[in-house]
């Protein structure tokens, strides 16, 4: 032999390469001693496939193909999970402007500001032209009818009017005689802007007594601002012989409602004359505020007494009471006269009472 060759069977596997060397001997640990090469004989039959043998290792890469047709898109796979936020881009160009939205709700007052500096002084605008108010007051104390006549633009016309005042009354013994009452009176009848007529009427006095008797009584007074409308102001009652004064004159408006809208009373009564042991006449009655009633006269304090004083006007005070043996004095403007004191020889008269009273009072641009 030309060679020997030792071979060890260690597993199955080398067991199984044996065979296919065409060994028939056991697998086990054998020692074999190669001959030399025969010539080869004929195939034999074709074996049975054995079981498949364990895959090989990677072969190196082969050269590149020429790609194939693509083929049909697979499904969509699953949604990943979100990245991260990228960088903000750019700015776009601005798009055209859209329309106008509704007025919004008017925001909440801020504070105020700050004063800012004084202006100049502008510069002194034209002279306006002249106006002057005049204020025009006439007064009507004499007894008589008329119509008073307002010019154009006469504005805050009033009127105030009395009764005239009855007369004191007169004696010839020893009492005191009474005085006269005093007419009633309005203040501040509001009369419409003129142009504008008025009517009116002031009542004369009552006159006093003459050597005996009573006195007389007052005329009323009385203006009509519009037609159908009147305002009348009584005269106040004569005083009466021996003691009693007289009462004060009424008022009255037509229509009736029209009392309300003015300041108006009735008016005062004449004060009473003293007894006939001495007495002092008793004063007449106030307008609280305005005049006094006539002062009592004075009686001699045995047999003759005073007279009263005559009641007070809203526009004069009363005419005062004569003292015994003495005539009761006038009055004026709606007031009534004073009484005469009583006399034991010497002829007395009462006081006249005062003519009734007109006043109209007006504002006129002038």
């Amino acid at each position: 032999m030309d060679k020997t060759e030792k071979i060890v069977l260690d597993d199955d596997d080398d067991c199984d390469r044996h065979r296919r060397d065409k060994c028939n001997k056991k697998c086990c640990r054998t020692i074999i001693v190669k001959g030399p090469r025969g010539d080869p004989g004929r195939r034999g039959c074709r074996g049975k496939i054995g079981p498949t043998g364990d895959t090989g290792s990677t072969g190196p890469k082969g050269d590149t193909c020429n790609t194939g047709a693509t083929g049909p898109t697979g499904p969509d796979g699953k949604r990943g999970a979100q990245g991260d936020t990228g960088p903000t881009g750019a700015d776009g160009r601005r798009g055209a402007q859209g329309d106008t939205g509704p007025t919004g709700a008017d925001g909440g007052r801020g504070a105020q500001g700050d004063t800012g500096m004084t202006g100049d002084t502008g510069p002194t605008g034209a002279t306006g032209p002249s106006i002057r108010i005049s204020s025009v007051r006439r007064i009507i104390n004499s007894p008589g009818r008329g119509t008073l006549q307002f010019p154009s633009g006469a504005f805050n016309l009033t009127a105030s009017i009395s009764g005239a005042g009855g007369g004191g009354a007169a004696t010839s013994t020893d009492p005191g005689c009474g005085s006269g009452g005093a007419g009633g009176w309005f203040e501040n009848i509001q009369l419409q802007d003129g142009p504008l007529s008025v009517g009116y009427s002031v009542g004369a006095k009552g006159p006093g007594g003459a050597g005996t008797g009573p006195g007389g009584n007052g005329g009323d007074t009385f203006i009509i601002p519009v037609a159908g409308s009147e305002y009348r102001a009584g005269g106040g009652f004569g005083g009466i012989e021996n003691k009693t004064g007289g009462l004060g004159g009424f008022i009255q408006t037509t229509p009736a409602i029209l009392i309300n809208t003015v300041t108006s009373s009735p008016g005062t009564k004449g004060g009473d004359g003293g007894t006939n042991i001495g007495d002092n006449g008793q004063n007449g009655d106030d307008v609280l505020f305005r005049n006094n009633g006539g002062v009592g006269g004075i009686g001699d304090g045995t047999n003759l007494g005073g007279g009263g004083g005559g009641g007070a006007s809203y526009f004069a005070p009363g005419g005062n009471g004569g003292n015994s043996n003495s005539s009761g004095s006038s009055a004026t403007n709606g007031a009534g006269g004073g009484g005469s004191g009583g006399i034991s020889s010497t002829r007395v008269n009462g006081g006249d009472g005062g003519d009734g009273y007109l006043e109209i009072k007006y504002l006129l641009f002038t």
